[in-house]
């Protein structure tokens, strides 16, 4: 009897220790499918159904309350149709397929190795990362869609992969040298006048001052005489008018002559390619006065 009585004092003592360990657990098991529950609501409205289907089925389990159970089952099945997934197909240069592909999304580890199954995505603009050993990384920005489903992503690892030097051993390469044709000019060189179109530039200038003199005063003369003497004026004052004239003409003529010089030494005329060949001929210019003006010659040896 001593032995009966106390086997079922021990017996009883367990289930009431039972008891009271499970009524301890049941307000923290409550609450944490609650937080679970609310976490996953959050999660949902954001975007990030991977994290969501995870909270969701944690408040989902048998454990938790009936009400917080029924309402995480209906999020968790409408979240699995909004949800997007994809199917990637991962194959080398030759064609073969690749399993062994580490796949990252926005720098975070969707799969590591590749089975033909969909894999979930959230929805939204991502970078895909693909690496293998072997090939160099593939990455491509890819916008995936709610509720898309078994979305393919073909992916080609044909480059070898890139071995990173070191530093120390690597000797830096001179620059590539630059095309003769965007070489910058010697600052001397670009802005350099030629001595020539200043000097012919002179004369014209010059020249065109006396014409335009000699053309006035002539002017001026013949203006008067016919106003006083015409048409008895004498022969002197004849020969003046047209000597006056003449010698405009003949400055208007060298004028033109030297302003057309100045051209060509300032627009066609370098002088470093002269100083490259001193020996080269240049323009002679030959001035012949002649009766009623003057004869200008340019000559240049071919």
């Amino acid at each position: 009897m001593r032995h009966s009585a106390s086997l079922w004092v021990t017996v009883t003592t367990l289930a009431l220790g039972w008891s009271s360990a499970a009524l301890a657990d049941e307000p923290q098991e409550k609450a944490q499918c609650v937080e679970a529950s609310d976490r996953g609501q959050q999660l949902r409205d954001d975007g990030k159904y991977r994290l969501a289907q995870d909270a969701f089925s944690r408040c989902a389990r048998d454990s938790c309350p009936v009400i917080v159970r029924q309402d995480c089952v209906h999020w968790l099945l409408d979240l699995d149709q909004s949800s997007a997934t994809v199917v990637i197909d991962a194959k080398d240069d030759k064609g073969n397929d690749l399993a062994d592909v580490t796949v990252t999304v926005d720098g975070d580890v969707l799969a590591q190795k590749l089975d033909g199954k969909p894999l979930l995505v959230d929805p939204g603009q991502h970078l895909f990362r693909y690496e293998a050993a072997g090939f160099a990384p593939v990455e491509e920005h890819v916008v995936i869609h709610t509720a898309e489903k078994n979305r393919q992503l073909l992916v080609r690892l044909g480059g070898a992969a890139v071995q990173t030097p070191n530093p120390s051993l690597v000797t830096p390469e001179a620059p590539p040298p630059m095309p003769e044709s965007l070489a910058p000019e010697e600052p001397s060189r670009a802005r350099q006048v030629p001595v020539g179109a200043w000097v012919f530039s002179a004369i014209a200038a010059a020249a065109f001052v006396s014409e335009a003199s000699f053309g006035i005063a002539g002017l001026s003369e013949r203006s008067h005489d016919l106003n006083s003497c015409a048409p008895t004026c004498p022969p002197s004052d004849k020969s003046s008018i047209q000597t006056k004239f003449a010698i405009a003409d003949v400055s208007l003529g060298v004028g033109v002559v030297s302003a057309g010089i100045a051209a060509y030494y300032f627009f066609f005329f370098h002088p470093h390619a002269a100083a490259a060949s001193p020996a080269s001929p240049g323009i002679a210019v030959d001035f012949a006065p002649s009766s009623g003006g003057g004869v200008v010659s340019l000559t240049r040896p071919f």
